[in-house]
């Protein structure tokens, strides 16, 4: 039952923390955006 109940949390929910971790990295490092960017594109 326990792992039923950690799929039932909203994927939106999910991205909303990741964002909020990720903002700030990009925000203090410029660079750290293109970074990023340049690898999901390799992906």
């Amino acid at each position: 039952m326990n792992g039923e109940a950690e799929n039932d949390i909203p994927f939106e929910a999910v991205e909303s923390e990741l964002a909020e971790k990720i903002e700030p990295v990009m925000d203090e490092h410029g660079s750290a955006e293109h970074m990023y960017t340049r690898t999901l594109g390799e992906l």
